[in-house]
């Protein structure tokens, strides 16, 4: 329970960070190149957010149908 517990947080927290990050970028009226590179940051940022909260969850529920 704990371990679900921390790996939701973990997705909550990326989320948020993701939900900031673009909102912001959105607001502000930037160039093409720019916004690509915004874009290509965020996207960066949410595989490395949420690629190791998804594999802990996976690796913990592995871990503890095999108990």
């Amino acid at each position: 329970m704990k371990v679900l517990l921390t790996g939701l947080t973990a997705y909550a927290i990326s989320f948020l960070i993701l939900l900031v990050v673009f909102y912001s970028h959105e607001r502000t009226k930037v160039g093409p190149l720019a916004r690509r590179v915004l874009v290509i940051m965020t996207q960066m940022a949410a595989i490395f957010a949420l690629a190791p909260a998804t594999l802990y969850v996976l690796l913990m529920g592995l871990l503890r149908k095999h108990r």
